[in-house]
C-alpha cells in the first residue's frame, strides 16, 4: 500500500527559539522581543525551511513567523519580602503596582500610655495602673485599631481612649472602658461620626 506524507498535522513545541535550529511550517518556539516572552508559529512555505529569521525583532514579526500568543510586560518587578502570611495590596491604579501587606493581624502588648497606628492590635494590660490609648491623628475612612483587655482588670483600672481630635461614636469626648474582658474593634468613618465601635 502507498504511503502519502501529509507532512505536520498538529503543532510541533520546539522550546525556545535559535539562530542555528531549522524550523518548518507548525513549529512552535517562545522568543522574547523587547523583554516580552511569546509564542511564535513558523509559517514558512511547505519543504521551505527558515534558519536564522528571528521571530520578532522590536515588536516587528518575521515574514517567516506568526505570532500566536503575546506576553505582558510585568510591571510588578521585584517584590520585597513580607511577613508570613502576608499578601500584596494593590494601589488601584490602571498600571497596578504592589506593596507586601498582612492580612493576619500583627497583635502588640501595651501596658502604659501609648498612641495607637492605625491598623494596630493590642493586647491591653491595667493591671500596674489605669492608663490612656490615643487614637491616630488624622484617620482616613476605613482605618481600624483593636483593643482587647487581656489581664481582665478593666473595671478596676480603666482604659481610657482618648480621639486625638477625632469623634468617638459622634462624640468630641474620651471613652472609658471599664468591663473586664472586653473586646472591641475602632473604625473610623467620618468627620461626623469619627470612630465607630464595633463588637
Amino acid at each position: 500500500m502507498a504511503k502519502i506524507d501529509l507532512g505536520k498535522i498538529n503543532f510541533v513545541f520546539r522550546g525556545t527559539w535559535t539562530n542555528l535550529t531549522s524550523y518548518t511550517e507548525r513549529d512552535v518556539v517562545v522568543y522574547t522581543d523587547n523583554g516580552v516572552l511569546s509564542s511564535f508559529v513558523c509559517i514558512s512555505p511547505v519543504g521551505v525551511p527558515t534558519v536564522g529569521d528571528i521571530p520578532s525583532v522590536t515588536g516587528t514579526i518575521d515574514p517567516n513567523w506568526q505570532l500566536m500568543a503575546k506576553g505582558v510586560t510585568d510591571n510588578l518587578g521585584a517584590v520585597p519580602q513580607g511577613a508570613a502570611k502576608g499578601a500584596l495590596i494593590s494601589d488601584g491604579a490602571s498600571l497596578q503596582t504592589f506593596t507586601v501587606g498582612n492580612h493576619q493581624i500583627a497583635w502588640t502588648d501595651m501596658s502604659v500610655a501609648t498612641t495607637a497606628v492605625t491598623g494596630g492590635a493590642y493586647f491591653v494590660d491595667t493591671t500596674a495602673a489605669a492608663f490612656t490609648m490615643t487614637l491616630p491623628a488624622g484617620p482616613s475612612v476605613g482605618d481600624t485599631v483593636w483593643i482587647t483587655d487581656a489581664a481582665g482588670t478593666f473595671a478596676t483600672n480603666n482604659l481610657t481612649v482618648d480621639g486625638n481630635g477625632s469623634n468617638i461614636h459622634r462624640q468630641a469626648t474620651a471613652v472609658t472602658m471599664n468591663i473586664n474582658d472586653i473586646s472591641k474593634a475602632l473604625i473610623y468613618h467620618n468627620v461626623a461620626n469619627g470612630w465607630l465601635v464595633t463588637g
